[in-house]
């Protein structure tokens, strides 16, 4: 019966270690999302007052124009931003509010 007791206790200690330590240690977590678009204006009307509103913050991108995967013979624009959300978004959230833009026609995370 002794096992048992100690099995508890251990077992709470752990998990109370570990409650502990998510409080103390906060781990910076970006997610890579990549937006393709057809009106390369939409970077600016669009993306950047969509995440000052959320207060989404981008830490980084790259921006590059796809010439060989033309749309209605117009080029294709792609951003890929290293993104922070706050804690009440989600990147469903997001993609949702996003795709009812016309000119952006796909989003998608970019794994590493």
């Amino acid at each position: 019966m002794g096992y048992y007791c100690i099995a508890i206790v251990g077992g709470a200690f752990v998990l109370l270690v570990v409650v502990i330590l998510r409080k103390i240690v906060k781990v910076n977590t970006y997610k890579q999302v990549e937006f393709k678009y057809i009106d390369r204006h939409t970077l600016d009307q669009v993306l950047q007052p969509y995440f000052k509103q959320n207060k989404i913050q981008v830490k980084h991108f790259s921006f590059k124009v796809d010439t060989n995967n033309q749309i209605n013979k117009k080029n294709v624009y792609i951003c890929v931003c290293n993104l922070k959300f706050p804690k009440n978004m989600t990147y469903f959230k997001m993609a949702q509010d996003l795709a009812m833009n016309n000119n952006i026609f796909e989003i998608s995370l970019v794994t590493l």
